[in-house]
């Protein structure tokens, strides 16, 4: 923003100022709100032993895909 209210002579200008301030203290609230929201998970993931971090399947997950054509094929 950078203008003081008292300097603006518009009121276009003074609503736009309004909007960013407005804006970017939603976007902090929302970031704090987000990494508390991570934290919490984590620390729940990490209480709870079944949760695990999500990886890529090897190829021995999924062994009815032998080519990446499209069709499915099991393998004979």
């Amino acid at each position: 923003m950078g203008r003081v209210f008292e300097e603006l002579d518009l009121g276009d200008d003074a609503e736009e100022a309004v909007v960013e301030v407005t804006q970017k203290t939603a976007h902090t609230l929302l970031q704090e709100w987000t990494e508390k929201k991570i934290k919490k998970a984590e620390e729940e993931a990490r209480k709870n032993s079944f949760y695990r971090a999500h990886e890529k399947k090897d190829k021995m997950a999924n062994p009815y895909r032998k080519n990446r054509t499209g069709r499915t094929v099991l393998f004979v």
